[in-house]
């Protein structure tokens, strides 16, 4: 098998585990992929060993891996989303006069890689370039929804949670109880995990059924009302579409 070849196949095998429904067998590559099995195990070996692809041993079934997803993010910074970003955030922070994020998911943290404080300038502890982990933020737990649970399972899997708060989610249970619900309302909250004082919502941009970066308005605690909720929602959802207008991934 020349070195071309082989790129080739390992491309098909990624993108075809990328867009299968559920996480694929052995057989069911086997089955769909034009390569040999022997040649098909050893390269998933290899993708499993460079944390490209991940196995689950119980069921025997293969999917992406956090190195994949996080080189993914990595890709976004050379496209022109974080420029669509600040200026969909800016604007978003100037109309509701409170500060606007964005962040995108790296391994078990996110990097804020844009804020906006507002016409309000109020002070808040997200700023670009920190990182945080995402069990306790808003935009990491609505990235993390476009993960399986097994794949969430896989990757805090003999992580110890770090606690900032009374509020802070402390297991693995917990955040996946948080993490279907989240799934269900379409939109990720956080009071008082990170900061007892803050609040957040957020909504992610999903380009080709990927969760590629999440945008969060923040607000003190006593804010965070069912109302609020609502409606910084509906400036979230339309400020995700704008954004992805913008790329040219939809048409406005």
């Amino acid at each position: 098998m020349t070195k071309t070849n082989t790129i080739g196949k390992i491309f098909h095998i990624i993108d075809y585990i990328i867009n299968c429904q559920s996480p694929p067998t052995l057989t069911d590559m086997q089955k769909n992929l034009d390569i040999p099995k022997s040649s098909l195990y050893v390269m998933l070996q290899e993708l499993c060993a460079l944390d490209i692809l991940a196995y689950r041993d119980d069921k025997r079934v293969y999917y992406v891996g956090t190195k994949l997803i996080k080189q993914s993010s990595n890709c976004l910074s050379k496209v022109d989303l974080p420029k669509e970003l600040r200026f969909v955030a800016t604007s978003l922070s100037k109309k509701l006069h409170c500060s606007v994020s964005a962040g995108v998911l790296d391994g078990r943290n996110v990097t804020y890689i844009f804020e906006s404080a507002g016409a309000t300038h109020q002070p808040t502890i997200k700023s670009m370039g920190l990182v945080v982990p995402a069990h306790i933020c808003s935009i990491g737990k609505i990235l993390l929804s476009g993960l399986t649970n097994e794949q969430i399972r896989e990757l805090y899997k003999g992580v110890e949670f770090e606690v900032f708060t009374e509020r802070s989610i402390s297991n693995i249970d917990v955040l996946l109880a948080d993490i279907d619900r989240v799934r269900v309302q379409g939109y990720a909250t956080e009071v008082g995990e990170f900061s007892p004082f803050i609040s957040c919502v957020s909504h992610p941009i999903i380009i080709d059924n990927k969760y590629v970066a999440g945008i969060s308005i923040s607000m003190a605690v006593s804010r965070m009302t069912p109302e609020t909720i609502e409606n910084n929602v509906m400036e979230l959802q339309k400020a995700c579409l704008d954004v992805l207008e913008r790329l040219g991934v939809i048409e406005e």
